[in-house]
Formats: C-alpha cells, structure tokens, sequence
C-alpha cells in the first residue's frame, strides 16, 4: 500500500474479528515503527504489548474499575473539551453512537458502549504506550509521532487500531503486569487486530476540517511591511531559518 493511499484510507477501527495476531507481524510493524523520528533521536517512550490470556486478564479489571473508581490518569486529561473545539467531539460522539444505533435516552446501550472502550473493543493485542516523566510535552510530541507511525504500518499490513487514552486510565493495573520504570508514564494504547468485516461501526470516519479552517492568517502588519519593504519577506524569512537550524538536532 503506498504512503498516500494509507494516510487517506486508515480510520479508527472499534469492532475486531477475533483471531489472534501473529507475534511475527507485530514484531515487523513495531520495527518498522521505530524508524519514527524524534527529536535528537532520543526516542523518549516505551511500549508493553498484552495479548491472550494476560490481555484477557487485564480487560476485566480495567472494566470493572471502569464501573466502580475515577480514573487516575498519570498524565492529566479532561474531557471537557474548550468550546472551539467542542462541536467536532459532538459531531463525532453523535455520528459514532448513530452509525451504532444508539438513541440519546438508551442509557443502558451507552453505558455498555463506554464500557466496550475498557476492553479495547474487543481487539487481540493491546500496545500500552509510555512516555518519559521528565520530557513531559516534548516526549509526548514524540510519541504521537510514533503512534501515527504504527497505525499507519499496521494498516498497510492489513491490521485496524484505534488509540485510547480510556486504557491509560488505570495505570496500577497495567503496572502490575509489565516492569515500568519509574521515569515512564503511562499516555495511552493503541488496540488493533484485523477489523471485523461485517461491522458498520468500522466504516464509521469523521469529518476533519479543511485545509483553510486549519492554517493561520498572517497579522495585518506584517502583511503591510512586507509590501512597503519587498526585502523584509525574505530577510525574515533567512533569520527564521537560521533560529531553527541552530535550535533542532538532526533526526
């Protein structure tokens, strides 16, 4: 599958056909993953991978924690997101929830569909994703960086992921069953397996926005000192780039 084709076609998968991963290719897609670059090429994160019975395990305490503790997030979150960015979360919880069939009054079909997140939606293998303490958003820049590279790999190999930060949520759990330094916290998971054909909650993908949304608009007055002094564009163009190539490492 070529790099293009990957980027435009891959979206979150939440229902997996059952089998079981071959230990083989997970192998291969995580080397391939770690050709992801960081900064400095310090690669500030780790992975713990839980399949079968240890997976089996960990899922049923993450969901009965779910129903019966608060979360305990080592790195913070809410999900009480600013308005700006509110209306896509609604967009997309609404259009999830009505790809699923799930009314706003069937409380029960909700709950049990929260719930389903604290089992990975059911995936083979679970990849729990850790970032170092003390690089805190830098590490974290580089994870996601990383992540994206995984899911992509994984996808070109004919596999379905979604990340969650809801499997990060009770990380004593995960703890008790990987050796994690101390210096490493617990960010998120990806689930992934082979999607399950027939699900229509797969073919689920929401709008992103478009390309003017997202691009900032240059201040009015710059816009006007550049015209006056056609020179200064590229003048402060040169001294940016000279800033940045004595910041960055070569990765």
């Amino acid at each position: 599958m070529k790099t293009l084709d990957a980027i435009r076609s891959r979206s979150s998968v939440r229902a997996f056909d059952p089998r079981q991963v071959q230990p083989e290719l997970i192998e291969r897609i995580i080397e391939i993953s770690l050709q992801a670059p960081s900064a400095c090429n310090i690669q500030p994160y780790r992975l713990a991978l839980a399949t079968g019975e240890t997976w089996d395990a960990l899922r049923v305490q993450l969901v009965r924690s779910a129903q019966s503790e608060p979360n305990a997030h080592e790195i913070p979150w809410s999900i009480r997101y600013p308005e700006r960015y509110s209306q896509r979360q609604r967009e997309a919880g609404f259009g999830l929830y009505k790809t699923l069939g799930i009314g706003r009054e069937d409380h029960e079909s909700r709950q049990r569909q929260f719930l389903h997140n604290y089992r990975g939606f059911d995936a083979p293998a679970v990849l729990f994703l850790f970032s170092d303490r003390e690089l805190g958003a830098y590490a974290a820049l580089d994870l996601g960086i990383w992540m994206q590279t995984f899911m992509l790999a994984a996808h070109s190999h004919g596999l379905g992921s979604v990340a969650q930060t809801s499997l990060a949520a009770y990380p004593d759990l995960v703890r008790s069953c990987f050796d994690v330094p101390d210096y490493m916290l617990l960010a998120c998971a990806i689930s992934f397996g082979y999607p399950k054909q027939d699900a229509k909650v797969n073919g689920f993908s929401p709008r992103r926005v478009g390309v003017e949304q997202m691009m900032l608009q240059p201040q009015e007055r710059l816009e006007r000192d550049v015209r006056l002094d056609p020179t200064q564009g590229p003048r402060m163009r040169r001294k940016a780039t000279t800033l940045v190539e004595k910041a960055l490492c070569s990765t």
